[in-house]
């Protein structure tokens, strides 16, 4: 790989469950010499490094792979990040679709437990379904649904950093363990079963990282919707021949031509002829705009009324709409007040989880409570805390909420000016702005008498 000099160096990160593990990479990535600034965003699973000097980009990546997670470089380029878009995106989509198909396994084995609990409970008898059988079905669910829990928890402990994979798996692998301990024993009927408790845990969770992913996949929309607008193909003028070419090759001084129904690939100036553009992805007015020989043309405009010919001005990423794209971009790393202190207090989280939990069952055996006991105490506090909601709702929602104004047609270029909006009382515009939704809409009909009549009429 090669060096950045004084640049900014942009990581596609995959592996992180929750924030303490993007302020792992965050601390990984600031202790390697020559990075002057690290930000890593845990629900677009990048990293942005700011580094001085020559510092190779295999050092950045085996910063990460050391923590236990995967790292590539992202595309530098319009047509590189889109076609790492749409491997993530690939990438993603098998990974929820896997996540269903376990969430739907585990809930599916949680359905009898949660039926022989709420039937003991008004029966007053106790556990309906047998032993042996809730052995089963609770080993069938450790093992299937719970083996990507731990996967990550291995990785975690074996870079020293352990994260909510490790709760997970501790919380239900005890919770397992001492039922099935109970069982072989023969000591159900004694210390009583708690298999419920390991598979209402995995099923929970998994339903939580499947509504997780659902709030993923909607926070790119925005950039979708930017990168679609810019074709990926253009007519470029060859002398007189018209050759169809990639919107990447083209140059400034090249010269294209837009038909009626075409997206201008490029910000660009017409050189001949006349036609009427939609810009209301870039300035929200609804009416088309005539433009004419010496008119300016951004990209992701579309023609109408006529053939023209553009000279290209500007090409990928120094184009108006990419530059709004990376605005957005740049605004989804960044952090919010609210969001920096969710990550200092997730970064000790865990570890805090298991030395209360730790003490917990302590406390209890010195109190002269039986080692039964105190296990479930201490199981009690893992799986309790174990969906660390602290570190995975607050990114997600702000992303989330920057790509809600986004698609309304507000660029949040700083995610603790959103946060500060929740505080805004009173909004005033200049009289001369446009606001609008881009698109005309009909709000209300009304039919006059003489329509009325002539329909009569004609009935």
């Amino acid at each position: 790989m090669t060096a950045q000099d004084d640049s900014l160096v942009t990581l596609d990160v995959t592996g992180m469950t929750c924030a303490a593990c993007s302020a792992r990479v965050e601390r990984a990535l600031q202790a390697i010499d020559g990075v002057t600034s690290a930000a890593v965003s845990l629900p677009l699973e990048r990293a942005d490094i700011h580094v001085s000097g020559r510092v190779p980009v295999s050092h950045l990546v085996e910063a990460v792979e050391a923590s236990g997670y995967h790292a590539v470089l992202r595309g530098q380029d319009t047509e590189g990040r889109r076609l790492a878009r749409q491997e993530r995106e690939r990438q993603h989509g098998e990974d929820r679709r896997s996540t269903r198909l376990l969430a739907g396994l585990a809930a599916a084995i949680a359905t009898p437990f949660l039926i022989d609990m709420v039937v003991g409970v008004l029966s007053g008898t106790g556990h309906v379904l047998v032993p042996w059988l809730q052995a089963l079905l609770a080993t069938l669910c450790q093992l299937a649904c719970g083996a990507r829990f731990y996967r990550g928890a291995w990785f975690a402990m074996r870079a020293g950093a352990p994260n909510m994979d490790v709760l997970v798996a501790i919380g239900t692998s005890a919770a397992y363990g001492l039922s099935l301990f109970h069982w072989l024993a023969d000591r159900a009927h004694h210390g009583g079963l708690y298999f419920e408790a390991s598979v209402a845990i995995l099923a929970f969770v998994l339903i939580g990282k499947v509504l997780e992913g659902e709030a993923k996949t909607g926070t790119n929309a925005a950039l979708r919707a930017l990168a679609a607008a810019t074709p990926q193909r253009a007519v470029r003028l060859n002398g007189e021949r018209e050759e169809e070419v990639r919107a990447d090759q083209l140059r400034p001084g090249d010269h294209v031509v837009l038909r009626p129904g075409s997206a201008a690939p490029v910000d660009g100036r017409i050189v001949s002829g006349a036609a009427a553009f939609d810009e209301s992805l870039i300035t929200g007015e609804s009416l088309p705009v005539s433009r004419a020989a010496g008119d300016a043309v951004v990209a992701g405009s579309v023609a109408s009324g006529g053939k023209v010919v553009v000279e290209v001005v500007t090409t990928g990423d120094d184009t108006r709409l990419q530059r709004i794209a990376r605005l957005i971009e740049d605004a989804e790393i960044s952090k919010s007040p609210i969001q920096q202190l969710a990550d200092r207090i997730s970064a000790v989280f865990v570890p805090a989880v298991m030395a209360v939990a730790a003490l917990s069952g302590v406390a209890w055996l010195l109190w002269g409570s039986s080692v039964e006991h105190a296990v479930l105490v201490t199981v009690s506090v893992l799986v309790v805390a174990c969906p660390c909601a602290l570190g995975l709702a607050t990114p997600i929602a702000l992303v989330a909420g920057a790509n809600a104004a986004a698609r309304a047609g507000l660029i949040v270029t700083e995610y603790a000016a959103l946060e500060a909006a929740g505080r805004v009382s009173r909004v005033a515009f200049d009289k001369t702005g446009t606001l609008t939704l881009g698109a005309p809409s009909v709000v209300a009909s009304a039919a006059t008498e003489a329509a009325v009549a002539s329909k009569i009429g004609a009935g």
